[in-house]
């Protein structure tokens, strides 16, 4: 004699219904769901696209198991069922984890993500205080680090060497630099300036340092002078 549950799976079959224990969780699009395996160390996360996981594969983007982030998650078929419903700050621990391990920094700066609702096309990184609200991550005062799945680009600069020593541009209040530190020295931008109109005479030369020992060329003023 055949079971209930036998009997159930073969009306299923004949009726064309995927099985009960094959059916899809109810996820609501857009929304962030978080592992809830007992069995699993790690909290995999991710954001729902409205695919089904048992035929179009991806479902969305989000944190895997290992911790790396990825704009195709895929929702393992064992896995069904285990996931419930993230947290505001679930959601806001693991993006901040994600943008600190992208280098998100004090001081770096970074272009912001493409989109109508951002104007300044850099911004700098200058606040400890991190907020979350409507699937967008920022700084304080800052925004557009984060926002719908997509992460903005942090620009690299080459760094200038005098003597073997990092020019370092101190950030004012207004995030941009006016003067320059080497070796523990100031250097304002009216110094640099003074410097370039010096070196552009076909005979003079640029000489700094405690024993006026560092020949700084007008390439290197020039570059300095960009940045301030």
């Amino acid at each position: 004699m055949k079971t209930i549950d036998e009997r159930l799976t073969e009306i299923e079959k004949h009726l064309g219904l995927m099985p009960i224990n094959k059916r899809e969780p109810q996820f609501e699009v857009g929304k962030w769901y978080i592992s809830h395996n007992p069995k699993s160390k790690t909290k995999a996360m991710f954001n729902y696209n409205g695919s089904s996981m048992f035929i179009d594969g991806y479902i969305g983007y989000g944190i895997t198991g290992s911790g790396t982030w990825t704009n195709e998650f895929w929702h393992r078929e064992e896995e069904s069922g285990l996931y419930v419903l993230a947290t505001s700050s679930e959601i806001k621990e693991a993006l901040i984890k994600e943008a600190e391990k992208r280098g998100f920094k004090e001081g770096v700066k970074f272009k912001c993500i493409d989109g109508d609702e951002w104007i300044s096309p850099n911004r700098i990184v200058n606040n400890k205080s991190w907020e979350y609200e409507l699937n967008s991550l920022s700084k304080r005062g800052q925004v557009c680090i984060y926002h719908n799945g997509k992460w903005a680009e942090i620009i690299e600069e080459e760094t200038i060497k005098i003597g073997g020593y990092n020019v370092q541009f101190p950030l004012q209040f207004d995030n941009n630099p006016k003067y320059t530190i080497i070796e523990g020295n100031e250097f304002t931008k009216e110094f640099w300036q003074a410097a370039k109109l010096i070196s552009e005479h076909s005979k003079a030369k640029i000489m700094i340092g405690c024993s006026k020992q560092f020949d700084v060329s007008l390439d290197i003023i020039n570059q300095i002078l960009a940045k301030l």
